[in-house]
Formats: structure tokens, sequence, C-alpha cells
């Protein structure tokens, strides 16, 4: 075959929506194809910008009621604690990738529990204002804002479907969110270590689109 007639059937398949080879290029070398080795290439089918995407933490801190005025965000652990005069929660906030004209599917917070105690119901919420990693405290933390989505106390990886928050923070103000346990003030300490973004087990935001 011809280099000629091989360019004008490239033209041909790629303006036709067709799906075409390397194959056909060996082929006018003189070279064999083997089975399996085809790339293929769909005119009208390229990934475009609504693809997933896992963000990890760029701020992350912990708050303790029994030292309202210290600031914990350089640990290695994320504390949480839902015992009366001795609560503390966790802050997290990730960086959000540009949404372009994708519409969000799914976004999931991915926080991973080195130390849980079971039994435990762990809820996520949204910050409702600003706070920063190297010093907000208990007396200086945000509020939470909107419904809490609450998952069971385990070790490893804990996942949160946070998908409605995160729409509000593209939305609107993007101040990341707050896990605490979900029963408060209790007569003892029920403690979970989550690992902070110091560590190899960064939190991370999964993000899904469609």
């Amino acid at each position: 075959m011809r280099r000629g007639v091989v360019a004008v059937l490239l033209t041909l398949l790629a303006s036709l929506g067709a799906t075409y080879a390397s194959a056909v290029r060996g082929y006018a070398a003189g070279m064999a194809v083997a089975a399996g080795r085809i790339s293929t290439f769909r005119p009208g089918q390229l990934p475009d910008s609504c693809t997933g995407a896992t963000v990890v933490a760029d701020a992350d801190t912990w708050v303790d009621q029994a030292s309202r005025n210290t600031n914990y965000g350089s640990d290695l652990a994320l504390t949480i604690n839902g015992q009366g005069s001795g609560s503390a929660r966790a802050l997290l906030r990730f960086p959000l990738p540009p949404a372009a004209s994708c519409t969000l599917a799914i976004a999931t917070l991915r926080v991973f529990n080195a130390a849980p105690t079971p039994g435990r119901t762990i809820a996520a919420y949204a910050a409702a204002g600003t706070w920063s990693e190297s010093a907000t405290t208990y007396s200086t933390m945000p509020a939470t804002t909107g419904a809490a989505v609450d998952a069971q106390a385990t070790t490893g990886w804990m996942q949160w479907t946070v998908t409605s928050h995160v729409e509000s923070m593209y939305s609107s103000d993007n101040h990341g969110f707050v896990l605490r346990d979900a029963a408060e003030n209790g007569p003892t300490a029920h403690t979970q270590q989550f690992d902070s973004r110091e560590t190899g087990n960064k939190p991370q935001l999964v993000l899904q689109w469609q």
C-alpha cells in the first residue's frame, strides 16, 4: 500500500468518526502488528475535564476543650473526644479543583483512624467560618453549618459522603469540615486518633464528576 493512499485513508476514517489504529502505519512501513498491540483513537470521545480527582488536605488541626487556648496544628494526630469538659474536634480543609461545566456526582471525605474507640459515631459537618491551621484553638474555632453526615468509628480509612457539603463550598465559601463525636458531653472519654496531613495517611477528599 502506498503512503499517499494511507494518508487519504486516515483522513477519511477520521472524518467519519471511525476507529483507526497505529497498525495502519505499521502496515504501510511493511511491519507486522502483533495481536493485542493495536491502540485506538475515537474522534469525538476524547477525555474531558469531568474526570475524578482526589485531593489531600492543605490544612488540618484539632481543638481541645480542656486546653481552650492551645493550638495543635502541627500534630501528627487529630484527636476527637466526646467527653464532657474534655470534648475535642478536628478541622480539615481541602483545595477544590475547578469544576468547569461538570456536575458533581459524589464527594467522599476519607480520614485514617489509627486509634479508634469502637461503638462511637463520628459526625462530619461543614465549617461555617474561617480558621487557621497554625492559630485556631477551641476558643476561636468556627461554628458548623448544615446537616451532619455520620460514620461509625472503625480502624483504618473512615468515609463520609459529603456531596451536598462540597456543592455548597463550590457555590459559596470553602471553609472545610469539622469532625466531632456525635454525642459530646458524655461522662467518659471516647477518643479517636486520626492521622493528620503531616503523616503518610493524609486526609483525602475524593471527587467524582459527571
